[in-house]
């Protein structure tokens, strides 16, 4: 999921349409990549989640830095390549602070998770079951 605020400083209605995204029909050829029970549509969730993270990848000349949410870069978002491309440009954009949740390591290690995971600029909390306010 991707959460960028417009100019209005409201969040764009995502999470329902990304929702279709990932539950979509086992039978069509555009549904290839499961996780789970999940059956992902990459070109619908890269139409969606690519957009929203465009003006993000670009360095601005503002005081102010920008955020951006992403949670989360897990397996079902990886078999995108544009999407791992797109994380890593913003994750190098020195304009922009991310706050973005990685999957917990169970066995089978992700690279590009364990990538962030290790960069010298990331900051990582372990959040437990607790729901915190």
């Amino acid at each position: 999921m991707v959460d960028c605020l417009n100019e209005e400083g409201k969040v764009p209605e995502v999470r329902e349409r990304l929702q279709v995204v990932v539950s979509g029909d086992a039978n069509n050829d555009r549904c290839r990549h499961r996780v789970g029970q999940y059956v992902v549509d990459i070109s619908s969730f890269e139409q969606l989640v690519l957009p929203l993270m465009d003006p993000f990848k670009s360095s601005t000349k503002a005081l102010n830095k920008r955020v951006c949410v992403i949670d989360e870069i897990g397996k079902m978002e990886l078999f995108s390549q544009p999407f791992t491309s797109a994380v890593g440009k913003v994750l190098d954009n020195p304009s922009v602070v991310v706050l973005g949740t990685l999957p917990v390591s169970k066995g089978r290690l992700l690279p590009f998770v364990e990538e962030i995971r290790h960069r010298q600029d990331v900051k990582l909390f372990n959040v437990g079951a607790f729901l915190l306010i």
